[in-house]
């Protein structure tokens, strides 16, 4: 429903390493004090983050990629991390000099007996033997009255946020789609031959 071929995209490549990202076109990139780069994007429900980072062997990128993961999902006392294996690599995938490992998971709260949903993080971490990728599209509201509000929308329920929800939505399924497309070149700058598993 949301016309997947009608989205517009800007995208960024790193010369020195080839890393490249596809970003919804027209958000501004700025780093952050943290070592991310943000894309502003204009909803404040979601979020694409970036991180690229110069990598001497594997091990390293594989702690780069662990890294990555544990600054996203923030966990603690009473968080839960739930991997869905719907939108999840088995394992990393191997290209050429190129490996990527894709993923989605959801974030929880315990809130008395209960498990209630924070965020849903899709994201991709890569490696070309050189250099560490990692790219994440961020839901910060997965609550089960926007979940609701989204299948009532679905089913045609007259609700004049509907608009609104559907709009937020489309942005989402290009955020997903943009961060699946985000990788390295098999053939460009910075291939070291080098693997990570992260």
């Amino acid at each position: 429903m949301f016309q997947p071929e009608a989205f517009q995209y800007d995208i960024y490549q790193e010369l020195r390493s080839g890393a490249t990202v596809a970003v919804p076109e027209g958000a501004k990139l700025s780093p952050r004090a943290d070592g991310f780069i943000e894309a502003a994007l204009g909803d404040p429900r979601y979020a694409l983050l970036i991180q690229l980072l110069g990598s001497q062997n594997a091990a390293q990128a594989h702690r780069q990629a662990e890294a990555f993961e544990l600054a996203l999902a923030r966990p603690g006392p009473g968080k839960l991390l739930q991997a869905d294996p719907q939108w999840s690599y088995l394992r990393p995938l191997q290209r050429g000099p190129v490996l990527v490992n894709r993923k989605a998971y959801a974030r929880f709260a315990q809130q008395g007996a209960m498990l209630v949903g924070e965020q849903y993080f899709f994201e991709t971490v890569a490696t070309n033997g050189r250099s560490f990728l990692g790219v994440a599209a961020i839901n910060n509201d997965v609550t089960p009255a926007t979940l609701m509000l989204e299948q009532a929308c679905g089913m045609g329920q007259p609700d004049p946020r509907c608009q609104q929800a559907f709009r937020s939505r489309r942005l989402w399924a290009q955020l997903v789609l943009g961060t699946q497309f985000s990788s390295f070149p098999l053939n460009g700058a910075g291939l070291g031959g080098e693997q990570v598993q992260g």
